[in-house]
């Protein structure tokens, strides 16, 4: 066989440089796709889901963190088919497809060596299916407080009441506490000795409702009237207010707020009755068995006691 034969055929069986490169292209192409791609898929997902009587705001939340995870997948498969792709077209002995079995055993190895990793994208997994939190939930985890911003196959990201954001590895997140509102409702009693200064206690307190929601960050609303509760034996009655803080934030009531409301009402000259009270909703766990009538005497007593500290 000829020389040139042996070229003519080098050259038919190995391909040429421009095909080389096709893939290498084609994925570099595609990484800037993957946030337009997973725009259209939400924008369709949703359309379905708005026919489906389901609650919106929640599976909102679900696809977008649903779809925030798969984005991240979807990074890390087109990196390693574009370093894959790259050394085929600079050495093209080198085949991607039969490298995959010795890729294998180097994961294998790496696994080894950053369990870290693995356990991150493990514990990823674990809050995406199993619902731990979803995008824009107020969440309590490894110590840090925030809503998630950000949900990838190795990280979440917070953003906490100061505006901080917090990134904490998938692994440091499970166990969570959820506040899938953001925040705690309490219901304030201001108890008032005179019944006939019902309306202008109310005006006085709507005043000091609207100072302490311009100037606590932590209140996520503006402190609401319930309503009002008779009390005959006295003539007096009970002013009953809600108020959302963000979880843990049981300092903006003790600190701020009761102490505005005794000011206010000293200010217009209103007596009280007695001590103002709060109920604060933050401990699920109690309640949840509180309502079952799960809890026994003693524990009931020791949880008032708590409570009056």
């Amino acid at each position: 066989m000829s020389m040139l034969t042996l070229i003519a055929q080098a050259e038919t069986t190995s391909p040429s440089r421009l095909d080389r490169l096709l893939p290498v292209l084609v994925v570099l192409v595609l990484i800037p796709l993957v946030p337009l791609i997973t725009q259209i898929v939400r924008r369709i997902w949703m359309a379905g889901l708005k026919r489906v009587p389901l609650r919106l705001e929640r599976t909102t939340r679900r696809v977008d963190t649903l779809l925030s995870f798969i984005r991240s997948v979807a990074y890390c498969t087109l990196i390693m088919l574009l370093l894959l792709f790259a050394i085929h077209a600079i050495w093209p002995k080198f085949d991607p497809l039969a490298a995959t079995g010795a890729l294998s055993i180097v994961a294998l190895i790496l696994t080894g060596m950053f369990k870290d990793l693995v356990v991150d994208v493990v514990k990823g997994l674990d809050i995406l299916l199993g619902g731990h939190y979803d995008l824009g939930d107020y969440v309590e985890v490894a110590g840090a407080s925030g809503h998630v911003i950000d949900f990838q196959l190795k990280y979440t990201k917070l953003r906490t009441s100061s505006g901080e954001e917090v990134v904490l590895n998938n692994a440091k997140c499970v166990p969570s506490k959820r506040f899938p509102h953001g925040w705690v409702t309490n219901h304030i009693s201001v108890p008032l000795k005179s019944g006939d200064q019902e309306v202008a206690a109310r005006e006085s307190l709507d005043l000091a409702a609207a100072e302490l929601d311009q100037h606590v960050e932590a209140v996520q609303d503006c402190p609401t009237y319930e309503g009002m509760l008779p009390v005959p034996t006295t003539g007096g009655v009970v002013l009953r207010y809600a108020v959302n803080v963000l979880p843990g934030a049981n300092w903006v009531l003790d600190d701020i707020y009761l102490p505005l409301i005794k000011r206010t009402l000293e200010f217009a000259k209103i007596p009280l009755a007695g001590e103002i009270s709060y109920f604060y909703m933050n401990d699920v766990e109690t309640f949840r068995k509180l309502f079952n009538r799960k809890l026994t005497e003693q524990e009931i007593e020791s949880w008032l006691e708590i409570g009056k500290e």
